[in-house]
This record gives C-alpha cells, sequence and structure tokens, in this order.
C-alpha cells in the first residue's frame, strides 16, 4: 500500500484529512493581512489620495510600504510560502539582457 503527502490545505485522496495550518502558519496569514492593511496600504492611500504633496514624505512612506513588503514576503515564506526568487531575478534581468542585446547588435 503506498502512501502519498498531502500537503498542507491539500485535499486528500482516501480517507486521511488534510493537514490543518498550523498555528504559527494561521498567525502569520491573519497578522500578515492585518499589518498589510494598516502598515503598507494605509500609507500608500496617504499619497494616492493626495493627503501627502511633499516628495520627502512621500519618498519615506513609500520606503516604509516597501520594507513592509518585504517583511511580509518573508515571513510568508518562513511558513511555506513557495515563491521563487530565480524567477524573479530572471524577470528584472530581461530588460536589462535586452538593451544589452540591442546596444550589442
Amino acid at each position: 500500500m503506498g502512501t502519498k503527502v498531502i500537503k498542507m490545505g491539500e485535499a486528500g485522496t482516501g480517507t486521511v484529512k488534510p493537514r490543518d495550518m498550523s498555528n504559527t502558519a494561521k498567525d502569520v496569514r491573519d497578522n500578515g493581512a492585518e499589518f498589510l492593511n494598516q502598515c503598507i496600504i494605509s500609507k500608500l492611500e496617504l499619497i494616492t489620495t493626495n493627503q501627502v504633496d511633499d516628495k520627502e514624505e512621500m519618498e519615506g512612506l513609500v520606503g516604509e510600504a516597501v520594507s513592509g513588503c518585504y517583511l511580509l514576503l518573508r515571513a510568508l515564506e518562513k511558513v511555506g510560502a513557495n515563491t521563487s526568487p530565480e524567477n524573479e531575478l530572471r524577470n528584472r534581468l530581461k530588460p536589462i539582457n535586452l538593451n544589452h542585446a540591442r546596444v550589442t547588435a
């Protein structure tokens, strides 16, 4: 009788119940959503609704939002989010490689 590893949240094929999310993963999911709403979106909304017009203040808010995004990404990866830095790097290099190919052609 073969056994198949069931990933978190994946529906089983037999009588085995899929594993529930761990408490840590639930906390990261729930707290991450709150953090996204309260600390990232709220900062960016100050800019998009023209409540902040000063360039330096806008840059500071965007910097804090980007930093928060990285923190949230790292927390999600820690609890199993399957991200691919290799693909991100490849996607960011595409425009550079295209420009290099145009210059050398």
